[in-house]
C-alpha cells in the first residue's frame, strides 16, 4: 500500500529524494526478508550464510565491547551514534553500518556481540534486518581487513562525519563534553596532541579526561575539511531554496485568503462547515 501511495505521488507531482528513498528502502526490507528466508539459521553462525572468516581469531574483549557499548571509544562518529542508541532506543542506518564495521574490523570483536547489543537496544528491532545486514555488510569487510586494534581501518568514521555533520551540531548534542571545541576538533579529537596543531581555546576541556583517548590508533586524512566546507555550502543552498518555496506558497496562500476576504467566501464557507452541536437527553437510570 506505502509503494502505491509513493508511485501514486510520483505520477501526480514529482519525483524527489524523499520518494526515491522510501522505495529503496522497501525494496532493501523484501531483499533483506527473502534473503534470511533462504539463508536460514546460518545468519546466526560466526562465518554467515557464505562462511566468511576473519583472517585472524575473533575476540570476546569485555572490556573493549563495554566501551563501545557505552559510547566511550574515543572515536565521536562512533559514540555519538552508540550514545543515542542507548538514550533512546534509536540508530540510523548509517551509525549501525560505521558501529558495525568498527566492532568487526577495528577492535575484531565476534560481530555477534555487536548484533545481540543491537538486539537488546533498537526499539525497531527485526531478526532479518539486524542479523543478515551485520553477515551481508559487516562479515565481507572483516574478510578484506588486516589486524585489528593497530590503527583506525574504517576511514568512512571521518569522511562521512564531515560530509553529514562538518558543524559537529550532532555529535555535540550526544556528546555535550565536546561542545567548547571547534568542529573539526569535535569529529577528531585527536588532532589537539599533533604537533604544530593548535593552539585551540578549549575552555576547561581536559582531553583523555573529560573525553576518552582513542580506543585504537587513529589516523588523519586529508581533504576532510574540504568535504565539510562542501557540505556546508549544499546545505545553506538547500535552506535557502526551502526559504524561497515557502515564501511563494506564503505570497499564494495570502493572496486567496485576501480573495476569500473581500467576496465573503471563506466566511460562508467557515459558517457551512461548522458542525451544530448535537443535544442528547440525560440517560435516565434504571431500576433493577
Amino acid at each position: 500500500r506505502l509503494h502505491a501511495e509513493v508511485k501514486r505521488y510520483e505520477s501526480e507531482r514529482r519525483k524527489t529524494k524523499s520518494t526515491y528513498w522510501i522505495l529503496h528502502e522497501l525494496c532493501w526490507r523484501d531483499f533483506v526478508r527473502f534473503s534470511s528466508i533462504r539463508a536460514g539459521s546460518s545468519i546466526f553462525l560466526l562465518g554467515g550464510p557464505e562462511s566468511i572468516h576473519a583472517p585472524w581469531p575473533w575476540s570476546t574483549d569485555k572490556s573493549l565491547l563495554k566501551r563501545w557499548c557505552d559510547g566511550r571509544t574515543g572515536i565521536p562518529f562512533i559514540d555519538v551514534f552508540m550514545r543515542e542508541l542507548s538514550a533512546t532506543g534509536y540508530c540510523n542506518h548509517m551509525g549501525r553500518e560505521a558501529a558495525g564495521w568498527f566492532l568487526s574490523r577495528d577492535l575484531g570483536l565476534d560481530w555477534r556481540l555487536g548484533a545481540e547489543w543491537f538486539e537488546s537496544t533498537l526499539i525497531d528491532y527485526e531478526p532479518a534486518a539486524n542479523w543478515f545486514n551485520w553477515v551481508y555488510r559487516c562479515l565481507p569487510a572483516v574478510a578484506k581487513s588486516a589486524e585489528p586494534r593497530k590503527h583506525l581501518q574504517t576511514l568512512e568514521i571521518l569522511i562521512w562525519g564531515a560530509q553529514h555533520d562538518p558543524d559537529a551540531k550532532y555529535i555535540k548534542r550526544w556528546l555535550p563534553e565536546l561542545r567548547t571545541l571547534p568542529p573539526n576538533i569535535a569529529r577528531e579529537p585527536w588532532r589537539l596532541k599533533l604537533k604544530g596543531f593548535g593552539p585551540f581555546d578549549v575552555g576547561d576541556f581536559k582531553y583523555g579526561s573529560d573525553y576518552p583517548l582513542p580506543i585504537i590508533s587513529p589516523v588523519m586524512l586529508s581533504g576532510t575539511e574540504e568535504v565539510a566546507k562542501q557540505a556546508r555550502e549544499a546545505q545553506e543552498m538547500q535552506d535557502k531554496q526551502v526559504t524561497k518555496a515557502r515564501s511563494r506558497l506564503g505570497t499564494r496562500s495570502g493572496m486567496a485568503q485576501g480573495e476569500e476576504k473581500r467576496s465573503g467566501i471563506g466566511q460562508a464557507a467557515d459558517v457551512a462547515a461548522a458542525p451544530k452541536e448535537k443535544q442528547f437527553p440525560p440517560r435516565k437510570r434504571q431500576r433493577r
